[in-house]
Order: C-alpha cells, then sequence, then structure tokens
C-alpha cells in the first residue's frame, strides 16, 4: 500500500475450474489499467473443494517488474528496495501461507507503471 494509490477491494464467488484456468480474471479487472493479458503468478494449495470466494486488491501504483512476480510472495521480499516503502517483506508471505493451509491460494497480475491485481481465494465452505 502507497498513500495516495487508488485502491479498490472486491469479492467474487468462483468454482474450482475458474480458479484453476484463471478465468474470473477478468471479472475482477473493473476498470483497471492492466490489460488481459498481463503477466501473472498464481500459487494454489490442493484445490479440493467445489466452490470458492477470490478477494482482490487492485491499484493502480507502480506496478511489479514481471522478473520479479515470481518471489513476491516469498519470505523477506519486497517489489521495490527503498527507503520510501517500509516493511519487512513478510506480510504477502504470511497470506500465502494461510491461504494454503486453509487449501486456497493467492495470485497476482501486474503491469509497471499500470498497478497490480492480487488476489486470495480461499473455500466458501468451512473444513
Amino acid at each position: 500500500y502507497a498513500p495516495g494509490v487508488p485502491v479498490l477491494l472486491t469479492a467474487i464467488a468462483a468454482t474450482r475450474q475458474q480458479v484453476q484456468s484463471r478465468s474470473f480474471l477478468p471479472r475482477l479487472h473493473l476498470n483497471s489499467k492492466l490489460s488481459d493479458d498481463a503477466p501473472y503468478w498464481a500459487e494454489n494449495g490442493s484445490l479440493e473443494d467445489d466452490h470458492y470466494i477470490v478477494f482482490a486488491c487492485l491499484d493502480e501504483g507502480q506496478g511489479i517488474p514481471h522478473s520479479k512476480l515470481d518471489r513476491v510472495f516469498d519470505a523477506y521480499q519486497q517489489a521495490r528496495s527503498s527507503d520510501k516503502y517500509q516493511g519487512s517483506g513478510l506480510g504477502l508471505a504470511i497470506v500465502k501461507g494461510l491461504a494454503m493451509e486453509m487449501g486456497g491460494g493467492v495470485g497476482v497480475q501486474s503491469e509497471e507503471r499500470r498497478g497490480s491485481l492480487f488476489w486470495l481465494v480461499v473455500p466458501s465452505t468451512s473444513r
């Protein structure tokens, strides 16, 4: 999160097939500047349930370089190193761990100078 950058939060329902194929992504773009073919990275758990809830956060910030997308959910990683951005690089790693533990997953789609779309997928039924 960066002060002054517009952020949109949303949640939608999705099936296992939609999560696996990421066919839910166009429903999350909602007037975003991201192109449909923007690079993405996702990691899913076992995806044993049939129905999921997808929570998404869309921002119009600087975006993440394509070369760093595969590490953005790793511990102690930050997309940009600078004194301007604070944090330990643990937030997204914690979110990923919790999502995987619940049988869901996480993902990001991003373009530099256009913004990023992060999503969290969790089963819609309790275990």
